[in-house]
C-alpha cells in the first residue's frame, strides 16, 4: 500500500493510541503502528516498489472522494487500514493474522483479495470469532480461474464470496477477445464490477492512475 498517494493519504484511518515518535504507546508490542502494519515483518513499511495490488484494490473502496484527484471509491469517504500479508515476492504468508490485526484496531469490514484452495480449520475459527463474536464483515475475492473451485477465504463460512462480471452483468463475456471468466461456485455470494474498472498505483515514487484493470480482487 502506498499511504501516501494523493488520493488515499485522506482517508487513511490513524491510530492515535500509538504516535510515530518510536514508542509502543499502545502496549500491542507494534511500534508506531500509526498508519497500520506489515504483518510479514513486522514493522510500518507497507510498499513495496512497483507493486500494485494492494494499492489499487484500496482505491475501488476508499480513494479520496470530492477532491478534484483521481478516481473516487465506492465507499465515499470509507476510512481504511491498511494491513501488508504478503512478503515480497507477492505470496500470502500472515493473512489470517492480519484479519485479528483488523478486529483488533476496530475495524467493521475486512477486504480478503487474496486466496488459494487449501482448507484450514484454524483459519475457519479465525473467521467464525470476526464474524459471530466481533460482528465483523468479512469480504472476499472468489477467484480468477475459468473454474468452479472453492478458494479460501472466500469459501469458509461466514464470508461475504465476491466474483466478478462486467458492465452487462455476464461473468464469460462473450468473443474471443474478451477476459477470461471468473470463478463461480455455490459458495459465491454476490457479483460486483470485475473488468474495465479504473483505479490508481504508484510507480517509481510517483502515483499514477491505471488503465482499466479487473479481477475478483477488484470486485471484492
Amino acid at each position: 500500500f502506498d499511504l501516501y498517494h494523493e488520493d488515499l493519504r485522506g482517508n487513511v484511518k490513524l491510530n492515535w493510541a500509538d504516535l510515530p515518535d518510536g514508542i509502543d504507546n499502545d502496549g500491542d508490542n507494534r511500534t508506531d503502528n500509526w498508519r497500520g502494519w506489515d504483518m510479514v515483518d513486522d514493522d510500518s513499511t507497507l510498499l513495496i516498489n512497483n507493486e500494485f495490488h494492494g494499492t489499487t484494490v484500496l482505491a475501488v473502496g476508499s480513494a479520496t472522494t470530492d477532491n478534484d484527484t483521481g478516481i473516487a471509491g465506492a465507499g465515499f469517504n470509507c476510512k481504511y487500514i491498511a494491513v501488508k500479508v504478503g512478503n515480497n515476492s507477492q505470496v500470502i504468508t500472515q493473512g489470517y493474522e492480519g484479519i485479528v490485526y483488523c478486529i483488533d484496531q476496530g475495524a467493521k469490514i475486512v477486504n480478503c483479495s487474496w486466496g488459494n484452495t487449501t482448507f484450514n480449520q484454524l483459519a475457519q475459527d479465525v473467521i467464525d470469532d470476526a464474524a459471530l463474536t466481533n460482528d465483523v464483515v468479512i469480504v472476499a475475492s472468489a477467484g480468477n480461474v475459468d473454474a468452479e473451485n472453492y478458494y479460501y477465504p472466500a469459501s469458509y463460512e461466514y464470508v461475504l464470496s465476491v466474483t466478478g462480471v462486467d458492465a452487462n452483468d455476464l461473468i464469460d463475456p462473450a468473443g474471443p477477445s474478451d477476459p477470461t471468466p471468473f470463478t463461480r461456485n455455490d459458495s459465491v455470494d454476490v457479483s460486483a464490477p470485475g473488468f474495465n474498472v479504473y483505479s490508481t498505483a504508484t510507480y517509481n515514487g510517483g502515483p499514477v492512475y491505471t488503465p482499466p484493470t479487473g479481477g475478483t480482487s477488484i470486485a471484492a
